[in-house]
C-alpha cells in the first residue's frame, strides 16, 4: 500500500506522509454508503479530469482522500494499546484545500461532450 496518492488534484499526499491520516473512498455497501461514496468522489471529480486512469483506480477500489480535505470535527481518531488510527465521521466529504477547476479540466470536459 505503500505510494497510494490522495486523489485531490494537486495534493502531494502519500500513505508515506508522516502523521497524516489517508482515507479510502467508503464502499458502497448499501444506500447510506452508496450516497456517501457519491458525493465523496463527486468533490473529488470536480477540480480533476477523469481520465483512463482515474476510471481505473475508482473500478479497483484504489481512490484515497487525505485528511487534510476534511475539517477536524470529520475526522475520529481511534486510540488502542499499540497505535493511533484516523477515520472521517460518517457521511463527512472533503471541502478543505480543494482546488478551483482548471481551464484545461473545463477544456477536457467540454471536449469529451462533443
Amino acid at each position: 500500500m505503500p505510494g497510494d496518492n490522495c486523489a485531490v488534484n494537486g495534493c502531494g499526499t502519500s500513505r508515506r506522509s508522516k502523521g497524516v491520516g489517508i482515507f479510502k473512498l467508503p464502499a458502497a455497501k448499501n444506500q447510506e454508503y452508496m450516497r456517501w461514496h457519491a458525493s465523496w468522489l463527486n468533490e473529488i471529480t470536480k477540480s480533476r479530469v477523469i481520465d483512463k486512469e482515474f476510471r481505473e483506480k475508482i473500478r479497483n477500489d484504489r481512490v484515497f482522500t487525505c485528511e487534510r480535505h476534511f475539517r477536524p470535527e470529520e475526522v475520529e481518531i481511534c486510540e488502542t494499546d499499540k497505535m493511533t488510527k484516523k477515520k472521517p465521521v460518517f457521511g463527512s466529504v472533503p471541502t478543505l484545500c480543494m482546488p478551483s477547476k482548471s481551464v484545461k479540466a473545463r477544456q477536457h470536459k467540454a471536449y469529451r461532450k462533443a
